[in-house]
Formats: C-alpha cells, structure tokens, sequence
C-alpha cells in the first residue's frame, strides 16, 4: 500500500450519494436493517481514498442490531468528478469476528463485485448472474466485517472507495496492505470511516402474551423459549389484547362476563365475542320440555310453551319425557328431603341428594360468610340456586319451612364447627 495518498481529496458527495445500485433484484423486507459506521448522507463531503492497490482490502467492523440474516452489502464507489465507467473488482468479503484488526473465519464471499461510480453499490446475490441470495446468520450484538478487496490499482483520480469526514471510530476500520497484512486504518491516516455497510434483515418481534395478563414484544423464538404465547407477525403488544374474555351465553339461557372464548365453548355456551357485555347481548332463550295437557311433552322454548293452552314449562335443559312423568321435578325446592345434611339439586327434572357440610348451604365445602349472607338473603325473600329454600332451612335439623334467626345461628354454628345435626 502507498500510505501517502491514503487520506486524499475531499470533495462533495452530493445527491449522489442518495442513489443505491442493487447488483440484482432487490426483495423488500419491512424488517431490513442498514448496518454502518459511517455518518455519510446525501449533500455531505467525503473523502476517496486513492492509496490502495491491487489485493488490497477496505474494511469496516460491524455490530448486527439483532438476531438475522446479513442479505445485503453496500460499498459507496467514488471517483472525483463522477461518470467513470463500471469496474469488475475481486470480492467481497464477510467475516466473523477477530482480534483487531485482523477479522476471523470467512462467512461468505461474493465474487467479482461490478462497481458503479457516484453511488453506493448494493450486493444481494453471492455470484453473477444472481442465483445464490446472500444469506449469513447474525445474532443481535454480534460482530461481524466487510472487507471490499481490489482488483486492480484504483486510477489516479478514482473510482475507490470512500470515507466520511470526522472522527474515525475505533477499532472499527481496517485495511489489508500489501505488504504489511492487517491494520488499523487510522495507523496509516485514514480519519474518517468507510462507507463500506451491511444490510441485516432482522427477525421481526410480534406480540407474546404471557398468562395472566403480561405482553412483551419479542421474536417468535423467543417468545416459545420464554414461554409465551406468539401472536403472530404485524402485532405489537401496544395494540395487542392477550387472553381477550367477553360474554359467554350458557345453555340455560344465562349470560356470564369476563369469560375466555374456549371455556365458553367447552362448557356448551356460545361466545359473543372479545370484549362484549352481557348487558349488550341478547342470548337464545333455552330450549327445555313443555308438558302438555293431553300428557304428551314437546322440547320448546318457555315462549313457545307458553303458547299453548294447559301447557307448562319444565324449565331450561328438561328433557322428554322425564320432565313430565309423575315426580318430576322443576326446582331445587321440589326435592326437599327435611335433612340439613344433604343438598337438594333438581338436575334435568329429577332429583338429587348430595351430602354436605352442616352450615355449608351454598354447598362450596366451606361454612363461611357466604353461607350467611344466602341465609340473610332468604330471610330477605331471595333465592339465588344453590342457595334456595330448602337449602336454607337448617333449623331444626329437619327444617321447619320458614327462614329465620334461627338458619342464621345454624350456620354460625357450622363456621364454628358445632356440628348440631350430626352431619357426616
């Protein structure tokens, strides 16, 4: 290398500089990242350095931003007034990371590099004509170089390559002089750093929801090691809504909020989509038998049923003809035993008989301030299932069919562990 010139002419760059020359068919990637160390832009000064020779290589040491792949390199070529014909130069080449200034093992080469003066010059393709894309896997902070190596001498007055104006970043440019092998480009007065870049098409981060509520924005890999949940590509977690709920619709004809679609669709119910409001829905009435006067019994809903003279409504979900038959039931209330120790349930028109805990009316397993509070509502007049009338009536231990003072000690007494009626 000739180091006198290295540091040569400065002149202005211009709308020149804006112009970027692909070797090949440029695909768009909206995750595309340019990599550089140089502050050159359209309008600045920069210096061409003219004091290479053949074999020998320009280079700029690069951080990748993220985890992806290198698909491009850009080389700005220069001459002093421009219009210079196209140059077929040697290679370009990216390395992994070395001890300064030397670069370490060899990524990819690409062959025969045709340049064009007055604008940066964009690599896509690993030879000529293109068939193999550039594609080197990076991960985010990782070093990696370009070096841009030169075929033949550059002609007195360029093209070569060019530098910005300012202060060299350390430990970040480096030259391959012939001879002398790698150095520091500014040991040999080279002030400014190359336009030499790497294009790094980076993994695009998406929404990953994590349960119950947190959201991060992260690749989709990384959102499978953390163990999230990826809401695929185009999300942001600023717009994203992790685990929607809205109203589930139930069989019976009720409405729930704040439900998750799948649980609502497992247990039967039909969702009314993310966000919605039982106050805003209007849910399908439920289908249950409809006992007909002539004994016969028809699935209806109670509107239906209700059309029809000497009819009566099994309640929601009755089946036919159980529901109809002799005994059967159409509330909790009808299957009343007098025993304190059970939980009367009317399920599909017939009667069942749970064993519970003395005090427990709710039948939760424990005997506690909301067993009180369905006592104080019954003795109010409110029956809200399980809480009704015969699950209510704790005292005496048979009941006596009215609501009192009396249900409210008897769960007193269950809280406290007094049990009275001798429940197992």
């Amino acid at each position: 290398m000739q180091p006198i010139p290295l540091a040569s002419r400065s002149h202005t760059v211009g709308v020149l500089f804006v112009a970027v020359l692909c070797a090949a068919a440029r695909f768009g990637f909206a995750a595309e990242v340019t990599v550089k160390n140089d502050s050159l832009s359209g309008g600045d000064q920069g210096n061409m350095q003219l004091g290479f020779v053949a074999g020998e290589r320009a280079a700029a040491w690069l951080t990748s931003p993220c985890n992806g792949d290198i698909v491009a390199v850009q080389v700005f070529w220069r001459s002093l007034f421009g219009g210079e014909p196209q140059s077929l130069e040697d290679s370009i080449t990216i390395y992994n990371a070395g001890v300064f200034p030397a670069p370490g093992t060899v990524l990819a080469t690409i062959i025969g590099p045709v340049m064009t003066d007055g604008v940066i010059n964009e690599f896509r393709f690993l030879n000529d004509p293109p068939t193999i894309p550039l594609s080197v896997p990076v991960t985010s902070g990782q070093t990696i170089i370009v070096a841009f190596e030169f075929l033949e001498n550059p002609p007195a007055l360029g093209p070569t390559v060019v530098t910005d104006i300012g202060n060299i970043l350390p430990n970040r440019n480096a030259i391959f002089a012939v001879p002398g092998g790698w150095l520091s480009a500014s040991s040999v007065g080279i002030t400014g750093d190359f336009v030499i870049r790497a294009v790094v098409d980076c993994e695009e981060t998406q929404s990953c929801c994590f349960l119950p509520t947190g959201c991060l924005n992260l690749t989709a890999g990384e959102c499978g090691i953390a163990g999230g949940f990826p809401q695929g590509p185009g999300t942001s977690c600023g717009v994203t809504v992790c685990f929607p709920t809205g109203a589930c619709c139930n069989p019976d004809g009720t409405c729930d909020d704040d439900v998750d679609d799948q649980d609502c669709l497992a247990s039967g119910g039909l969702y009314q989509g993310d966000e919605s409001l039982c106050s805003g829905v209007q849910c399908p009435a439920p289908d249950g038998a409809c006992c007909l006067s002539n004994g016969n019994c028809l699935v209806l809903t109670e509107a239906e049923c209700g059309v029809i003279p000497g009819s009566s409504w099994a309640g929601a979900l009755t089946p036919c003809p159980q529901a109809c038959e002799a005994g059967a039931c159409q509330t909790d209330d009808d299957c009343d035993d007098d025993n304190a120790c059970t939980q009367d349930d009317c399920v599909l028109a017939a009667c069942t008989y749970t064993a519970r805990l003395f005090g427990d009316v709710n039948n939760d397993g424990t005997a506690d301030i909301f067993d009180i509070l369905c006592v104080l509502d019954g003795f109010a007049g409110v029956f809200n299932p399980p809480c009704t009338a015969s699950n209510l009536d704790l005292s005496p231990c048979a009941g006596d069919g009215v609501i009192d003072i009396f249900d409210i000690l008897g769960v007193l007494d269950g809280f406290a562990g007094n049990n009275i009626c001798g429940c197992a």
